[in-house]
């Protein structure tokens, strides 16, 4: 995990606790450090109307997915949807857990635009 996901050229880093981002077009240890201090996180496209906002190596990879998914990328765009970015890790913070008889109860906090199903789902992989 310390590795994923590994910034390329072109990607578009979000600062924590913002939806803000900036293009990354030369990845060195400043980036890495920022990464690994949670300042900031790889982003990946919400799909809709607009432009990519990557560039280089990065925007490559994300438009020949774009392509693989043109049929669905269009829909959203029908839907009026926007392109937007989202950071691909999400770190939950106040982790909270008891088990009170055959139930396990789990309280944490998320940023905006994350989603609690997605964090129980990834813990419920772990146990199983």
């Amino acid at each position: 995990l310390s590795n994923f996901p590994a910034p390329i050229a072109g990607d578009a880093m979000q600062l924590a606790g913002t939806n803000s981002f900036f293009i990354c077009e030369n990845v060195d240890d400043e980036i890495h450090q920022r990464l690994h201090k949670k300042d900031i996180y790889v982003t990946c496209p919400l799909w809709g109307k607009g432009a990519l906002h990557t560039r280089l190596q990065a925007a490559e990879i994300e438009k020949s997915i774009a392509q693989r998914f043109k049929r669905e990328g269009d829909f959203l765009a029908k839907l009026g949807l926007k392109q937007e970015r989202r950071a691909m890790l999400v770190f939950p913070e106040n982790l909270k857990w008891e088990l009170e008889q055959a139930a396990l109860n789990i309280r944490f906090d998320l940023p905006a635009g994350c989603f609690a199903t997605s964090i129980l789902r990834e813990l419920f992989d772990l146990i199983e």
